[in-house]
């Protein structure tokens, strides 16, 4: 229970953020484009949160290096399928803070993005490389 906690908890913010949204306020076409970024979205964030298994940490570790699956096309699947699902929640906001707040989380993922490849650059070298020349973000 502890991990399922600690493994999902941005998710079900996002959820409670997607419901405040969505279920308060009218709908309008924003309402059906970020319900459509979500739902093509939020499978891929969780599919990679699947696929990097057991070296999933919170703070940046280099316990093992997953070059399969989402992985083996994109080196941040969990950032980028996140970003976006948190885009698709935000959208029909029309809330300045909630925009604000969602170009600082941009802003945080990409500082923990380069920490984590300083990390995994130390521990794997030149396998880290090789492996990031053939992924994308």
């Amino acid at each position: 229970m502890k991990m399922i906690k600690a493994y999902y908890f941005d998710v079900l913010f996002v959820i409670f953020i997607i419901f405040y949204n969505y279920l308060t306020k009218q709908w309008d076409n924003l309402h059906f484009i970020g319900l459509f970024i979500i739902i093509a979205s939020l499978p891929f964030w969780l599919l990679a949160r699947e696929q990097l298994g057991k070296y999933f940490t919170v703070k940046p570790k280099a316990t093992g290096l997953v070059t399969t699956g989402l992985y083996s096309k994109f080196r941040n699947p969990i950032y980028l399928f996140s970003s976006i699902t948190v885009f698709g929640a935000i959208l029909p906001s029309r809330s300045l803070i909630q925009y604000s707040l969602f170009f600082i989380l941009l802003l945080v993922q990409f500082v923990r993005i380069k920490k984590e490849e300083q990390v995994l650059e130390k521990k794997f070298g030149r396998k880290y490389s090789k492996y990031k020349s053939r992924t994308f973000i």
